[in-house]
This record gives structure tokens, sequence and C-alpha cells, in this order.
């Protein structure tokens, strides 16, 4: 860099040679003498450079692909030199290197004030985008007066398409915003008013971040996936727009992701009412579940009975549909059952939710049987139409897909004290017993079943009994389950009386 004391006598020489018309030559000369100025000018650099613009400098003139103005962003010591060359011409959006403006340069690198004369001159141009794919207003998130820089920035009303840009990172303004403090913290004053100022000139808040996420699911979870949110921040943004029935890439909405936990809390409860308030539960991620179907079916968390409860009610208060089908063909009834939530399941039948419809592929006890519902649940199911021995295509019943899905006592007890048919076969001809011997041999189970009158000496259609599924089973010869398997033969043989 060459010294100052060089570069002051080499000015006047410049300035001098700055007649009316100013030759190109000269100016190229003066640009020079600005590339190798010191950051911040001195104050005489500056002197000079107020005078060089008030004599006619091509202020447009480049070295090195950059314009007089965007030395001057870069270097000024006050916004007094970008204010005259604003004033006498000076283009703020001449692309440099990069494809750099002199706003873009003093928007990413100055205080505040010295970014207020390319506002007040209201020629700034927001849309264009630097070779890095960014705005000015993006590059202004890297400012250290970031905060006054986009709040000032902001308030000119710059496009709504130049406030919702993606950088390259697949970000928009708003998505940096939110990722420069946790979600369980309110916003600081100086970010609620930018985000109030994005919303209010039309930026998009219901987009997609680089993830595929919404705005609202990023607002609700932290960094480790758990549920953590500020009920203050959530409200503001439902305020300004944002959507929580906007589905995300992999088709959840923000409702879904809420529901995907257990809501403990009441900010949690309120959160869900809001949702649902704005309409948000009709929508259905690609398993065709709404939100509440989701709440039943998701594999996220290990749903608490009582938080299950709790929301259930909040959906049913705010008229959410009971009747809502997914693509599995599963109902909100068949979908609570098969939960095993007794209180959700006798919510339901009290709200006159449907136990099933026309076309199901699966009696709702297929369900109620997967789930280890309480007795009380059970008898709702069926006395609200839910047939014990009602059997699918291939001939299962409800007692059937118990003893398949390992369900315990209690469960295949409460379907027979229901009036499960123990001696029903599938279209195979397998029994209940036969199912019981080959998926999951247990002893209380198989007595059960025969003081219930089933009859071991019942074949299938291939002539096997079910001691021959027993003896065919693995378990027969696991040493863990060899004692147990002994003992059910001479139940089935009549060794022993159940």
């Amino acid at each position: 860099m060459r010294p100052l004391k060089s570069l002051l006598l080499t000015l006047p020489a410049a300035l001098a040679l700055l007649s009316a018309p100013v030759a190109a030559v000269e100016g190229a000369k003066f640009l020079e003498e600005l590339q190798n100025a010191g950051t911040p000018f001195s104050e005489d650099t500056e002197k000079l450079i107020l005078e060089g613009i008030a004599q006619g400098i091509d202020l447009n003139q480049k070295r090195q692909n950059r314009s007089l103005l965007s030395f001057i962003a870069q270097k000024a010591r006050t916004p007094e030199p970008i204010k005259a060359a604003l004033a006498r011409g000076a283009d703020p959006n001449l692309p440099g290197a990069n494809g750099l403006t002199p706003f873009m340069v003093a928007a990413g690198l100055r205080p505040v004030e010295f970014v207020e004369p390319f506002l007040a001159a209201g020629k700034a141009d927001f849309t264009r985008v630097a070779k890095s794919g960014e705005n000015a207003l993006l590059m202004a998130l890297r400012n250290r007066d970031a905060d006054k820089v986009l709040e000032a920035m902001l308030k000119a009303r710059p496009p709504k398409e130049a406030v919702s840009l993606k950088g390259p990172d697949g970000d928009s303004l708003i998505f940096r915003i939110r990722s420069r403090q946790d979600p369980f913290n309110d916003f600081s004053p100086e970010n609620e008013r930018i985000i109030r100022l994005i919303g209010e000139l039309g930026g998009d808040l219901n987009q997609q971040d680089h993830e595929g996420r919404t705005l609202l699911q990023r607002s609700l979870i932290n960094s480790r996936g758990h549920l953590s949110f500020s009920p203050k921040n959530l409200a503001l943004l439902l305020e300004l727009g944002a959507r929580p029935g906007t589905v995300d890439r992999k088709g959840d909405t923000a409702l879904h992701t809420l529901v995907d936990h257990d809501l403990r809390e009441e900010r949690d409860l309120k959160a869900l009412e809001a949702f649902l308030r704005q309409g948000a539960g009709e929508a259905k991620d690609q398993a065709g579940n709404t939100a509440l179907l989701r709440m039943f079916t998701t594999s996220l968390s290990d749903h608490n009975e009582n938080c299950l409860d709790q929301a259930l009610g909040v959906f049913i208060a705010q008229g959410a549909r009971l009747d809502a089908v997914n693509a599995a063909g599963a109902n909100v009834v068949m979908a609570a059952a098969a939960s095993g939530c007794s209180k959700c399941v006798l919510r339901l039948l009290a709200a006159n939710a449907p136990v099933t419809y026309k076309g199901a592929p699966y009696p709702p006890l297929f369900y109620a049987a997967q789930g280890e519902l309480s007795k009380e649940a059970l008898e709702g199911l069926v006395k609200a139409g839910a047939g014990v021995n009602d059997a699918d295509a291939t001939g299962l019943t409800p007692l059937m897909v118990a003893l398949l899905s390992s369900q315990g006592e209690r469960v295949v007890e409460r379907l027979i004290a229901l009036g499960a048919n123990v001696n029903l076969a599938d279209k195979s001809g397998r029994t209940a017993l036969m199912a019981m011997a080959a998926a999951d041999p247990r002893v209380g189970i198989a007595r059960a079943l025969l003081k219930a009158g089933a009859d071991p000496a019942a074949r299938d259609a291939e002539g096997r009994t079910a001691l021959d599924y027993l003896e065919r089973s693995n378990y027969y010869t696991h040493p863990k389950y060899q004692k147990i398997c002994l003992e059910i033969k001479e139940y089935l043989t009549g060794g022993k009386q159940p």
C-alpha cells in the first residue's frame, strides 16, 4: 500500500486536472488514488474526494471492475461523500466485482448512517442479486450493525420479492433471523421489529427453509428435536400470516409437527387451539393423516394417555372432523383404539364419532385388539356397533388379531367376555387356538381359550390341529419356551384340564 504522504501529494495533482469536462483518464487516475487509500479515508483524503465530486468527476467509471461510489461506500470516514456522490448522479446499483453494487457494499459492511444516504436517495435496488446469490438485505445480516441496518432498510419498503429471496443456502431473510436465537426464547425487541416489518411488507412467511421445513415448524422444535417454543413468537407469526396448515417438503404441517409430541403443558394446548382456529386441522400428511389421526398413529414419541385425551378435547372443541380416514383405512376411532388410549375412545364415542364406515378394510375391533384397551372402552365400542366377531376379507377375527399381535390375557379375556367365538376359523381353517400356538404360546391364554370352549381337535384346510401348529413352531424347541409349550401340550391333549 502507498504511504499516505505520497497519496496526499498525488491527489492534488489529479484534482488539479478536474476541469469540465473531465477527461476519462483523469477519472481513472482519481480512482487509482482512491483504491490505494487506506480504510477509512483520512480527513484530508475525504476532503479531496468531496472536492473532486464537486468538480464533476465521472462517478460511474470503474477501476478493476469497481466504481468510485463502491470505494467510497467501503472506505468513507463519514456519510458525506456518499451523499455528495449520490446527489451528483452516482449509480448505487452499478455492479462491480462479483456483482456487488455500492449499495450492497454499504449494507454488508458499514454502520447504519452510511446506508441511510442510499435509502434517502430512493434509488437503491433491493432486487439486484450478486454472484453469491444474495441481495443487499441478506448481506446486511453479516453487518456488525445488522439490527439497525436491516430495520432501516426494511422501513424503506423494499419489494416483497426482495424480502422473500432465498440465499444460496436455501434460507430467506426471516429464516436467517429465526436461526439467530433459540426457539424457546422470545424474539429480541430488535428481531421482533424486523420480523414485523417483513410481515407487513408481504414477505413470505410460509415458504420452506433449506431443509424443507416451514417457519412455524422451525419455531416449534429445538436443535435436539424436542418441542420447545415461545408462545409470544408463535402469536406474532400467526398474526403476520404464517399458516399452520402449510405443507413442508415431507407433506407435514406445523400442526402435524406439534401433535407428534406429547402436549403436556398449558402453552402446548393453547398452541394447538390457535393452530386449529387457523383451519389447519383438515390438512393431511403423505399417509393421509389429519393432525388428529396423526396424533394417534405417530411413532415419534410414546404418547401419554392423559396428554392424548387432553389434546383430543381441544380437537373436539374446535370442531375437528371425527370422520376422517387415512390412506390405510383407519378412521379416528380406529386409530385411537389402536393407540391403546381408552380415555380417547370413550371421549370419541361420547362425541358420536363414527366407529366404522362403509368399505372399511378392517373391522373396528381389529384396531382395539392391537391396543390394550380397558374393559369400558371395549364395551363402549361393541355398544356403538363394533362386532366382536366381525372378520376381514381373509376371515381373521378380532380375537385372532389380538393373539397374533401378542396381546395379554386381559385383552383376550375381555373379548371372550364380550362374546368372541373362539371356534371361528379364517379362510384357511385356522382358529384362535391355532393362532396362539403358532404366534405366541402362553399357558394363561391357552387355558382361557379352552375354558371358553375352543376345540383342540379342530383342523385347518391342510388337516393341522392346534397341537401341530405348536410342535412346528420355533417356540417348541427353544429352551426358554420348552417348558411352556409342554404344559400347553398337556392342555391340548387333555392331560390337564383348563
